[in-house]
Order: C-alpha cells, then sequence, then structure tokens
C-alpha cells in the first residue's frame, strides 16, 4: 500500500516534514516580504493572516529562520536597554523563493479544491439519484393506489 504520507511532485517525492516546512517558510517569507520584522513581529503576522489557524512558536520560527538564512537579511539593532534586536528582511533570493513557494502552494491548494469538489459532485450525483428513485417509488405507488379505485368502482356490487 502507498504510504499516504507522501505526495509526487512533478518530478521529486515530497517527504510529509518537507511539506510541512515549505508550508511555513511560504508564511514567513510572506510576512517579512516588504518589510523589516523582529522574530514576535513575524510570529503575529502568521497568525493574523491564517486567520488564527496557524500559530507560531518562537521554537518553530526560529529554526526555519536559519534554515532560510540564504533568503533573508538579519540587522542587528541595539535596544534602549542595551539588548541586541534583529530586524529580518527578504533580500532578492528571498523574494524569488517566496514566489516560488507560493506557486506550489496555489497548484496545491488548487489540486485539494479540485479533489473536495469532485467528492461533493460526486455526493450531489448520488442525492439527485435517490430523489429520483424516490419519486419514480411515490409514482409507482400512486399508480397502483389508482388502479386499486379503478377495480373497486368496476367491480359489481353485492347487495
Amino acid at each position: 500500500m502507498k504510504n499516504l504520507g507522501e505526495v509526487h511532485h512533478r518530478k521529486r517525492k515530497v517527504k510529509p516534514i518537507e511539506r510541512v516546512q515549505k508550508s511555513l517558510d511560504v508564511m514567513i517569507l510572506k510576512a517579512i516580504n516588504g518589510k523589516s520584522l523582529r522574530v514576535s513581529e513575524i510570529q503575529r503576522a502568521i497568525t493574523e493572516r491564517s486567520d488564527g489557524l496557524f500559530v507560531a512558536s518562537t521554537g518553530v520560527v526560529n529554526p526555519a529562520l536559519n534554515r532560510l538564512e540564504l533568503y533573508i537579511r538579519r540587522t542587528a539593532q541595539t535596544s534602549p536597554t542595551g539588548h541586541k534586536i534583529y530586524r529580518l528582511t527578504l533580500n532578492a533570493a528571498g523574494k524569488r523563493r517566496m514566489i516560488e513557494l507560493s506557486q506550489y502552494w496555489r497548484a496545491a491548494i488548487r489540486g485539494i479544491s479540485k479533489s473536495l469538489e469532485e467528492e461533493e459532485w460526486v455526493e450531489r450525483q448520488e442525492h439527485k439519484k435517490k430523489k429520483r428513485a424516490e419519486a419514480k417509488q411515490a409514482e409507482t405507488e400512486e399508480r397502483h393506489w389508482q388502479a386499486q379505485q379503478r377495480k373497486e368502482k368496476t367491480k359489481p356490487k353485492k347487495g
């Protein structure tokens, strides 16, 4: 039996963990696009942009940022209290990667949506078939009842 956790993406197999990373990567890159954000602002942006569906913890975002280091420019600033604050922006490669991942996910979402629509279409067809069968049954019962009525009218009356 095929492992349902694996998906074939055109030329190569995409493993489940890679899909999860790609989804987080695109959300991070989209959040940073055109902005200079801190890690906490990226986390908030992911939650807001997903209408609360995704909540990204620091323990998830930081490793992803390390994975995306080729695409992100880090700028260090010193806070009034003397702490270093890192602001993150996309470089040119990051913008290209964001576009690439966005296209990947749009295609994946289209495929999933089409699959769900197909399932809904089948359900609608089955519902229509059931309704036609019920209507046919009601029609048959009506004809049977009318035939019974005619028989009763044509029976000679005893009396």
